[in-house]
C-alpha cells in the first residue's frame, strides 16, 4: 500500500514473498521481472511512505499470509530446506524499543509525535513549558519509561512512568513550567530509557538549545 512507500517485493518459490518498504526514493536497483540473487543490492534505506525516521520495514508472507520470521517454531524456510526459523543467520532482535524522542514546548499530540512535527530543537527563554517525550513500540504492561532532562548549571528533572497495559505504540511525556526568570540559556539534553524486568531495552537521547 501507499504507507509502504518506495518498495521492492521479491517472489520466492512455494508461495513465499519478502517485501522491503520505506526505501530511499530513486535508489531501487531492481525493476519488475528481474531475477534476484543472494547478496544483490535492492536499494538504499530511506523514509518514503508513512515513516518518520529512516529504517527498513521487512515483511514475510506465504500464500498471502504474513509470517513472523522470528518465531522459533517456524522450521520451514523459503528455500525449502529445514532450518531453525526463517533466518540463515538471525539478526539481533529487540522485543521493544523507542521510535523517537524529542523536546516540545507543550504536551504534544500523538499524531504530531508520530510524524515528527512535535520535535523542537530550540526554545525561547519565555516559552511556557519544556517537555520531553518518548515514542515507544511493543511496550508491555509493567514496563517503565524513564524521562530525564539535564540543562545548564544544576537544572535537572526526571520522571518515571509504568505502562499499565501492553500496546503496539505509545508515547509518554513529562515536563516543567517555565520558571519566573525564564529558561536558562544554553544546551539541554533529554534522555529516555525503556526498562523491562530491571533490564534496559532501549535508550535514546535528544538535544535542545535555549538562545540568550
Amino acid at each position: 500500500g501507499q504507507e509502504c512507500g518506495n518498495a521492492v517485493a521479491v517472489q520466492h518459490h512455494g508461495g513465499w514473498e519478502t517485501r522491503y518498504c520505506h526505501l530511499k526514493n530513486n535508489s531501487l536497483r531492481k525493476k519488475p521481472g528481474d531475477m534476484v540473487q543472494t547478496g544483490d543490492v535492492l536499494g538504499q534505506v530511506g523514509m518514503s511512505g508513512l515513516s518518520n525516521f529512516p529504517h527498513l520495514h521487512l515483511s514475510v508472507s506465504k500464500n498471502g499470509k504474513t509470517i513472523d520470521p522470528f518465531r522459533t517454531e517456524q522450521t520451514q524456510t523459503c528455500s525449502g530446506t529445514k532450518g531453525n526459523g526463517l533466518w540463515y543467520q538471525a539478526p539481533a532482535y529487540s522485543p521493544a524499543g523507542l521510535f523517537a524522542v524529542g523536546f516540545s514546548a507543550q504536551i504534544p499530540s500523538f499524531a504530531d509525535v508520530k510524524t515528527g512535527a512535535a520535535r523542537q530543537t530550540s526554545l525561547g527563554r519565555y516559552d511556557p513549558a519544556l517537555v520531553l517525550y518518548g515514542y515507544a513500540f511493543y511496550a508491555e504492561a509493567g514496563d517503565l519509561i524513564h524521562l530525564r532532562v539535564i540543562g545548564p548549571g544544576n537544572l535537572s528533572f526526571e520522571h518515571e512512568t509504568q505502562i499499565e497495559k501492553t500496546q503496539n505504540q505509545l508515547f509518554r511525556a513529562f515536563g516543567k513550567r517555565r520558571p519566573k526568570a525564564g529558561w536558562p540559556s544554553g544546551d539541554y539534553r533529554g534522555i529516555v530509557t525503556l526498562w523491562r524486568n530491571n533490564r534496559i531495552l532501549a535508550v535514546r537521547q535528544t538535544r535542545l538549545t535555549v538562545a540568550p
